[in-house]
């Protein structure tokens, strides 16, 4: 009987103990209209940041958890950051990507009546849409740089070595000594800042702008000859080029000493209109340069090697096993199909049924070709698997009609 009683008794305080617990676990945490504040993410007023909290549970202290941190206001956040030690390098990669999808879905808003009243605003002549849109997406772009450049401004400087170079900038100075790449480093890292800087400023004229750029890269040629003789530089500006890109794509029988030829003639020709945007080189300035250094016919083979749907081909022919002859000649016909579909697209004496036979026929005459040319029916199927997106959306009829389609017999 006492072993009963004893049991009971020990079932009845449990239960009471568990029903403190609940009732203490339900009750909501005492929140002051402090805490609750939540600003503007684009103000930087300042906010109290929260204290750094201990990183244990004992003495009755809550553990830390960085949902104690976040808040909607960036600045906070910021502040909160710094203030529990964290490096700046890993402030921006917290931050970054909420301001970025901030401005993501701000840009999608704002342009949601170019997308709701698209066959109105889009209607030949359609330049003033295309011009309101490209100017309201600057304007976005801009409001993001100048939050970025005060959310992130008053941040302390980081004590570390100098930073190591990505891939690209890597590639670009591996014929430099190894202890020269952290000072070039360091002057590539302060020009792109400056040029970040320019990039986000209004300027009265397009010739200020284009004073800007040219004083930005005279800047940079200074600093770098302090540490850099003239051949090394000449070297290093040729490898920073747009057209330096051609050193690694595959495809083409360009060789370097041709490449920096083809740089030299395309920067002796840049125009004040060229000169508003650092390092471009506009197509036609590449396409002429090109010309003059490889003549007409290699120029047109470089080109083609750049193209994404040539890369594909030639990737598929080496699977393969084919000669990269293969992909020019694939190329050439898929080419040569296109333009015959432009043509049957624009003749008007055709039906839109009649549009889509010829069509049909046209990509099932490619494949036979292409099959000839892989080397049976394994190469077109590995063919039409490798460029199914490219055989769906550039191979059919262009300038479709629903309109026609529906009223067609």
């Amino acid at each position: 009987m006492n072993a009963i009683l004893l049991l009971v008794a020990s079932l009845a305080l449990n239960a009471v103990l568990l029903g403190a617990l609940m009732d203490r676990a339900g009750s909501p945490p005492h929140v002051t209209e402090e805490a609750d504040r939540r600003t503007d993410p684009t103000s930087n007023a300042t906010a109290p940041g929260p204290q750094a909290m201990p990183s244990s549970g004992t003495n009755g202290t809550v553990p830390f958890h960085w949902s104690q941190l976040h808040t909607s206001d960036w600045f906070a956040y910021r502040d909160g950051l710094v203030q529990i030690g964290c490096p700046a390098s890993t402030i921006r990669d917290i931050l970054e990507p909420l301001v970025a999808r901030h401005y993501s879905a701000l840009c999608r808003e704002r342009l949601r009546p170019f997308v709701d009243e698209f066959w109105e605003r889009y209607r030949p002549p359609n330049q003033a849409a295309r011009e309101a849109v490209e100017a309201e997406v600057e304007r976005i772009a801009v409001e993001e740089r100048n939050l970025l450049d005060r959310l992130f401004g008053a941040l302390p400087a980081e004590k570390s070595g100098p930073a190591a170079p990505g891939p690209r900038t890597a590639r670009q100075l591996d014929f430099l000594p190894e202890d020269l790449h952290p000072e070039v480093v360091q002057r590539l890292t302060a020009h792109r800042s400056r040029l970040r800087k320019t990039a986000g400023t209004k300027f009265p004229t397009a010739e200020d702008q284009s004073k800007a750029y040219q004083d930005l890269r005279e800047q940079l040629t200074t600093e770098l000859l302090e540490i850099l003789s003239p051949d090394q530089l000449d070297e290093l500006m040729l490898r920073r080029s747009p057209l330096a890109r051609f050193r690694e794509i595959d495809g083409h029988d360009m060789n370097e000493a041709e490449l920096w030829e083809v740089i030299r003639r395309a920067e002796s020709t840049a125009t004040p209109e060229d000169a508003r945007h650092d390092d471009y080189i506009s197509p036609q300035r590449e396409q002429q340069a090109m010309e003059a250094v490889l003549g007409s016919e290699r120029a047109e083979s470089v080109q083609r090697a750049e193209q994404p749907d040539f890369q594909q081909l030639l990737k598929m022919t080496q699977r393969l096993e084919l000669p990269e002859e293969r992909a020019i000649d694939v190329w050439k016909a898929q080419e040569a199909v296109t333009d015959a579909i432009q043509k049957v697209s624009h003749d008007s004496t055709l039906t839109h049924p009649e549009r889509r036979a010829q069509v049909q026929q046209l990509r099932e005459s490619l494949a036979r070709e292409v099959e000839g040319m892989l080397g049976g029916a394994r190469g077109r199927e590995t063919w039409e698997h490798a460029l199914r997106y490219v055989l769906e959306n550039k191979f059919q009829v262009p300038n479709f009609d629903p309109v026609s389609a529906l009223e067609s017999p």
